[in-house]
């Protein structure tokens, strides 16, 4: 399953943001590292979305991994429409 959901980007046709989910609670941090090795891997440039099905942070990777976008779907703010702009389909 996670190779499935991991081969789009490599086939270099996709254009999205490389997702890394994780555990409510468990350190966003790794979750990121991982995702940031896996997309250098490719030799890609995707951003990165980090979520744990509630936040969700969007790591831009032509700034170098830094965050630009963020959701709480618990505590919705005006800024989060940001983030979903970012990865809607073109």
């Amino acid at each position: 399953m996670v190779r499935q959901m991991c081969s789009a980007p490599a086939s270099r046709a996709y254009a999205g943001p490389v997702i890394a989910a994780k555990r409510p609670g468990a350190g966003e941090e790794d979750a990121l590292g991982q995702a940031v090795a896996y997309v250098q891997s490719l030799g890609v440039q995707r951003d990165v979305l980090v979520t744990d099905g509630v936040r969700y942070r969007l790591y831009a990777a032509a700034q170098g991994f830094a965050p630009v976008a963020d959701a709480n779907l618990v505590r919705l703010k005006r800024a989060a429409l940001d983030l979903f702009e970012r990865i809607k389909r073109p």
